[in-house]
């Protein structure tokens, strides 16, 4: 049976004893610190952007030692679109070349070797953006002779597996 250690008043145990009542060959040993609490992030991570449409996501977090305002935040993505603001927003609006896969690591620290830190991969998602004729139109046409132009478009999203497709009506 372990016997109820005594402590004084500079926290240090006396306890000469171990669990089977024998003498110890040490007579005291510090107590440990209590521990510190660690913060938590609360948010839950947004991992889905849209193409040209604001991502925005803002970070909390508690510390039960700890007051909120003195949490130390930092970032770390591959993603160069993306910003994280001193008021623990991740935002930015992601173009057509943006669409793809970015890893994102939040990072919360109460300065007293607490932290937390939420990783995830974020997708952006492609829209469709429509192709562009970048030929002009000839308006003009000469009696008997035949009328050829040859069209060229361009399609941003090409990269993104789209295929045109040609299409004429005409009324005449």
């Amino acid at each position: 049976e372990w016997t109820t250690p005594d402590t004084d008043t500079n926290g240090i145990v006396d306890n000469p004893y171990d669990l089977d009542g024998a003498a110890n060959n040490f007579d005291h040993f510090p107590l440990a610190d209590p521990i510190s609490g660690v913060p938590v992030i609360l948010t839950v991570d947004d991992n889905s952007a849209t193409e040209a449409a604001l991502y925005e996501n803002t970070y909390t977090a508690t510390d039960p030692d700890t007051s909120t305002e003195s949490l130390i935040w930092s970032w770390e993505s591959d993603a160069a679109w993306l910003t994280f603001s001193g008021s623990q927003v991740l935002s930015g609006t992601p173009m057509n070349q943006d669409v793809g896969s970015y890893w994102v690591n939040v990072l919360v620290d109460d300065g007293n070797n607490g932290w937390d830190s939420s990783n995830f991969t974020l997708n952006v998602i492609n829209i469709n953006d429509s192709p562009k004729i970048e030929t002009k139109d000839t308006l003009t046409a000469i009696e008997d002779e035949e009328y050829n132009i040859i069209y060229e478009c361009t399609d941003i999203d090409l990269i993104h597996g789209d295929v045109i497709t040609w299409h004429m009506d005409s009324n005449t």
